[in-house]
């Protein structure tokens, strides 16, 4: 069994294959950019496969009966004139993706979603929210992380905005406002989904408050935003 993740050399999903690879796991990783600029010694151990998400036959033939699957791929800001939109890339790539895996007989498929949608680009979640409608009805077990603000390094300035975050969830009203975009390192997150991905108890939606605890069950001590 292996484990593939749409997107590997992206933030979230090169986090995931870190871990992965520190795990034991066999690792696959499948990009339009293929392997990552930066090298880090683990960055070995990874298949780094380059090709387009839409086009499955050039990618299809990586996977067999049983392996875990991990779509990490999406944008936050729209490129129409590049034909990166949110329905395309939000929604569209995770539904090309899980058509495909499902005829490929993977036993499970983990969705990298978002609890709520940065202000005024609500396109971003209504994407987000369409994909897991169809993941909902395939033959595999689903789970989908709702994370809010995801920071760490790689991402520059992020943790300064989780900062921000943090602080205005102590505020009066306007921490109402700000919960579903509680902040989560991207460790804590790429756990939660190593973890949920070996539990076959462990589906559906996964809210910030499950990731934390999720994660939490790897470390062994309470994990915070």
């Amino acid at each position: 069994m292996k484990l593939i993740v749409m997107g590997g050399n992206g933030f979230i999903g090169s986090e995931i294959c870190r871990q992965a690879i520190a795990r034991g796991l066999r690792v696959v990783s499948i990009s339009r950019r293929g392997a990552p600029k930066r090298r880090e010694p683990w960055m070995d151990d990874v298949l780094w496969f380059k090709a387009d998400i839409f086009d499955t036959h050039a990618w299809k033939g990586v996977l067999e009966k049983g392996d875990q699957v991990v779509h990490t791929v999406g944008i936050l800001l729209e490129k129409r004139k590049k034909k990166l939109t949110y329905d395309r890339m939000n929604a569209e790539s995770v539904i090309v993706v899980a058509y495909t895996t499902a005829e490929a007989g993977i036993s499970v498929f983990a969705m990298i979603s978002a609890a709520n949608s940065p202000p005024f680009i609500k396109g971003y979640i209504h994407a987000k929210r369409k994909a897991e409608e169809y993941l909902k009805n395939q033959p595999f077990r689903s789970v989908i992380f709702r994370p809010g603000f995801v920071y760490g390094p790689g991402r520059r300035g992020t943790a300064f905005i989780a900062a921000l975050t943090r602080f205005g969830l102590h505020i009066p009203v306007a921490g109402k406002m700000v919960e579903t975009y509680a902040p989560v390192h991207v460790s804590h997150l790429a756990d939660a989904v190593l973890e949920a991905l070996e539990k076959p108890e462990i589906e559906g939606i996964l809210d910030i408050n499950t990731i934390r605890r999720t994660a939490q069950t790897v470390s062994g001590r309470e994990v915070h935003t």
